[in-house]
């Protein structure tokens, strides 16, 4: 889609996310579950979907990054295997162990793949704001310490940004262990869900790479708009 302009959604994102904060700030629950959602791994992966229709040249790299950064957050969770806040505490619903958060981590490997796309200022500060709402709504709500979205914070954008440039230059190896490692860990853990997600996403999308005959070392221009 040639007119498409990512910066225009930057606004509306960063207005959302500012209303957001602040509801779950001053415990407006129900806008702060809307917050919550956003960040959720169906959602970005549902924005991720979208992007790759729309330019699957520049968003199959970084998508690519984005399932990498999922998949390790939740070999971490179940490594760690921290306990969540007591469930009486839960005002929305919750799988997996607490540290780190997957709606944080996810929320900013997705803000730091769009930035690096497209370098846009505008970007960078709508990623902020909305990893910092979604970040503050899983505590608010009760599922997660604060330290669980820092954690997830410095651990989906770092991974994001180092398996972006992997994925550059081995997309295949990089898609692959992340259907390895998915599956892997769903069978290790059978009631978390997740997983088994990541890995279904990750086998589509290599599908989809193969459909277009990509060679895994496409190059993306990050200073084309």
């Amino acid at each position: 889609m040639r007119g498409f302009k990512p910066e225009e959604a930057a606004v509306p994102v960063a207005l959302f996310s500012v209303i957001g904060l602040a509801s779950c700030t001053l415990d407006s629950i129900t806008l702060c579950k809307v917050v919550t959602y956003t960040g959720g791994a169906g959602s970005v992966l549902l924005v991720l979907a979208l992007l790759i229709y729309i330019n699957p040249e520049r968003w199959i790299t970084p998508g690519t990054a984005l399932l990498g950064s999922a998949t390790l957050v939740a070999v971490v969770k179940v490594l760690v295997g921290a306990p969540r806040p007591p469930p009486e505490s839960w005002l929305v619903g919750a799988e997996g162990p607490s540290f780190p958060s997957g709606h944080a981590a996810a929320t900013a490997a997705f803000w730091t793949l769009a930035y690096l796309e497209y370098r846009r200022p505008a970007l960078g500060i709508a990623g902020i704001l909305h990893t910092l709402a979604v970040s503050t709504s899983r505590v608010a709500l009760g599922v997660h310490y604060s330290i669980d979205v820092a954690g997830g914070v410095v651990i989906g954008s770092l991974s994001a940004a180092l398996l972006r440039e992997a994925a550059r230059r081995w997309l295949w190896h990089v898609l692959g262990l992340s259907i390895a490692s998915s599956l892997a860990l769903a069978l290790a853990s059978p009631g978390y869900r997740t997983p088994w997600l990541l890995a279904a996403v990750a086998a589509l999308l290599w599908i989809l790479v193969a459909i277009r005959g990509s060679d895994g070392r496409r190059r993306v221009s990050i200073n084309s708009s």
